[in-house]
């Protein structure tokens, strides 16, 4: 039984037994690590078991007590709503862009190729139409009110 490790506990039981032959030997060892393979497995399956049950009862402590103090939250301010009529600092270069897209539309376009890309243009587009989109609502709310 050249090579072969016997647990600590398992050597007394391989000598009572006094096996005849290295393989009557090696069952007998066999037998004692698979013993203890299976206590180290009861052993851990009953940690596990102990470890899920303080879970489970500190989360029902958690579910069932009191709710937790927190601190207190400030109630956001009303966002501003900001109009047409609101200063601010983009006003004026918006006022003077389309003050001069309104003088160049008398131009031939064919002066402007190249200047800008297409999608440029096109967003350009886009948020023009959502400004006079935005006025025609803002109409529709006055005439309402009115």
């Amino acid at each position: 039984m050249v090579g072969t490790a016997v647990p600590v506990g398992g050597c007394m039981a391989l000598q009572e037994s006094k096996p005849e032959t290295d393989s009557a030997a090696a069952s007998i060892v066999d037998e004692i690590e698979q013993e203890d393979l299976e206590a180290e497995c009861k052993a851990e399956e009953a940690a596990s078991i102990r470890e899920s049950e303080d879970e489970a009862a500190e989360a029902e402590a958690i579910l069932d007590g009191p709710p937790p103090d927190l601190p207190l939250t400030l109630t956001p301010p009303e966002p501003q709503r900001l109009e047409a009529g609101t200063e601010w600092a983009g006003t004026g270069a918006f006022f003077n862009s389309v003050t001069n897209l309104f003088e160049l539309r008398t131009k031939p376009a064919a002066r402007f190729v190249g200047q800008c890309s297409a999608a440029e243009l096109r967003s350009v587009s886009d948020f023009l139409l959502t400004v006079a989109a935005a006025e025609r609502d803002v109409d529709v709310v006055r005439a309402e009110t009115v």
